[in-house]
């Protein structure tokens, strides 16, 4: 972090991660609709993640502050623990490619009291789906000293 003013900051970050996902197994038996019996054994998909990101803060008097922030999100080594036994087929393994996409935002703070402020959030994602392309917001309440 480097304060470029007494009322700008900027920031690098570099992020790295591994995320999974417990899936619980199940079974599809054969009916009339849908000849095949199938089943899907417990599993767990990972991920690794770095991110390569970067923020600038100013801050509008004395109590209301804007960020924006962005960064660059690449995932490797991503493996599939879930298998999938299809009658007739044999078994299937799900193949997940890596994927790179960005992540960015902005914040309006206002400063309460010292130590305390209300936070307006946007947050979103540019790339591919399943990972792109998605836009969420909310209001929070920080601490900070």
């Amino acid at each position: 972090m480097s304060l470029l003013s007494p009322r700008d900051e900027v920031a690098a970050s570099v992020e790295v991660w591994q995320l999974w996902q417990r899936v619980k197994g199940d079974t599809d038996p054969s009916v009339a609709f849908n000849p095949f019996d199938a089943s899907i054994g417990d599993g767990t998909d990972r991920t690794n993640l770095v991110k390569i990101g970067g923020q600038w803060t100013h801050l509008f008097g004395s109590s209301v502050e804007v960020n924006i922030n962005g960064g660059w999100v690449q995932s490797f080594g991503t493996k599939s623990g879930i298998v999938a036994t299809v009658m007739g087929d044999d078994t299937i393994v799900p193949t997940i490619g890596n994927q790179g996409w960005f992540e960015y935002g902005d914040r309006l703070g206002l400063r309460i009291t010292k130590g305390w402020i209300a936070d307006l959030f946007l947050n979103g994602t540019a790339g591919p789906q399943p990972v792109g392309n998605t836009l969420h917001g909310g209001v929070g309440l920080r601490i900070s000293y």
